[in-house]
């Protein structure tokens, strides 16, 4: 897309383009609905996962974005300052790439419920730090049931931390809507955490669980293979039923 469009590029601090659209260029918005819509008109989807709807995190100073001409021109006419004037963590630049999101994001989930109203949707989310990192403002789309599943990242190389990031994530959750249901994503291998053998790995299932997961993402399959029999039969022996998952998208 970038290839085609590189003025759609969001543009970094220094001047320089970064490889990630930027969500106020105009054919950006033309570009995801128009994805969108043929994935889920043309094909017999059963849910649609939403990952990297962001920015870059804060944290990567490299990546931080975005300023280019159309951020600074809606920036200033919002603040009355040229974007580059404030901080990575003034609350005005946090808010305005929230808010850079929000419209953008809610207008893709209209598209898929107008359009296939049975599938849900889920996002993959860095916990409560992609609030302010990344712009994801996801406690506001629970509560307004925009999101049926957040999928929270658990990649944490210690089981304290592992633990933490389930409960706080849980409370985030059912606290800004008691229907919000929420997975916990583990990296059997990622690029900060390895587990070394099922036993690590089925407990970290059963502890997500006691904190109230109620389903699971096992990033990546390859990873997961020398444990996938220790882990189906001690934690998946009853198969799902999908179709009690989420009642309220019955299509009957």
């Amino acid at each position: 897309v970038l290839a085609d469009n590189p003025a759609g590029a969001m543009i970094d601090r220094d001047g320089e383009p970064v490889g990630w659209l930027c969500p106020n260029q105009p054919r950006t918005r033309e570009h995801i609905t128009a994805y969108l819509h043929e994935v889920v008109s043309e094909y017999d989807v059963d849910g649609m996962v939403l990952d990297y709807f962001r920015f870059p995190s804060i944290q990567r100073k490299r990546a931080n974005s975005c300023f280019c001409p159309d951020c600074d021109r809606k920036f200033k006419a919002e603040y009355g300052l040229h974007i580059k004037e404030v901080g990575d963590f003034d609350e005005r630049f946090v808010k305005f790439r929230q808010d850079s999101i929000d419209p953008l994001f809610e207008e893709c989930i209209q598209l898929i419920r107008d359009t296939k109203p049975e599938i849900p949707t889920m996002m993959y989310l860095g916990a409560y730090s992609s609030v302010i990192y990344r712009a994801q403002n996801w406690p506001t789309w629970v509560r307004k049931g925009l999101l049926d599943i957040v999928c929270i990242s658990g990649y944490q190389a210690t089981l304290p931390g592992f633990i933490d990031v389930c409960r706080r994530s849980r409370l985030i959750t059912k606290s800004s809507n008691p229907d919000g249901r929420i997975y916990i994503a583990q990296g059997i291998h990622s690029s900060n955490q390895k587990l070394n053998s099922s036993e690590e790995v089925i407990e970290r299932i059963e502890k997500s669980r006691e904190e109230g997961a109620e389903g699971q993402v096992l990033f990546y399959y390859k990873a997961l293979l020398p444990f996938i029999d220790d882990v189906g039969k001690t934690c998946f022996a009853r198969p799902a039923e999908p179709e009690t998952l989420f009642p309220h998208k019955s299509s009957d």
